[in-house]
């Protein structure tokens, strides 16, 4: 549990969900999200990432902001890989409760990463506009998901 490192998650995860749903007004606009996005990665992987699929994790998002000002895609792409972090907010409030509340946080948790992670990703697996380029750090990161999956039911068979 680190203060500093979950304020700054909340703000990126709230940062990321805003742009998500607000249309770009201009590539200026598109460009200045991806750096920002470039910028929180960078730094979260040099001082907080513990753990090798995080490390990956981060490093799969960078590759994909860059694309995204080399090769754009359309918005409901961006749209898509947003909506993922509606499961991180969950999770990082989850340490700071107990009891009722880490529980249901934990629930609220498991079913947003269902929902966007697992179920909301996978149309992008096909999407027709996307560039073998653009498609691979999202193929990858959908199969991260799947081994996160994995790791979350077999915590919660515990």
């Amino acid at each position: 549990m680190n203060p500093e490192k979950d304020v700054i998650s909340v703000l990126s995860c709230i940062l990321f969900l805003i742009e998500g749903y607000r249309p770009f007004r201009s590539m200026e606009e598109q460009y200045m999200t991806f750096f920002i996005g470039i910028t929180y990665f960078l730094i979260d992987m040099i001082h907080y990432v513990e753990t090798v699929d995080l490390l990956v994790h981060h490093f799969l998002s960078i590759w994909l902001c860059i694309l995204s000002i080399s090769h754009p895609a359309p918005h409901d792409v961006y749209q898509i890989i947003y909506n993922t972090e509606w499961s991180t907010l969950p999770l990082l409030c989850s340490h700071y409760m107990s009891g009722r509340t880490k529980k249901f946080s934990q629930i609220l948790f498991m079913g947003l990463f269902l929902k966007f992670r697992i179920v909301g990703l996978f149309p992008l697996l096909y999407h027709e506009s996307l560039t073998i380029l653009q498609r691979t750090p999202i193929v990858l990161l959908y199969g991260l998901n799947l081994f996160w999956l994995k790791r979350i039911l077999a915590h919660l068979n515990k």
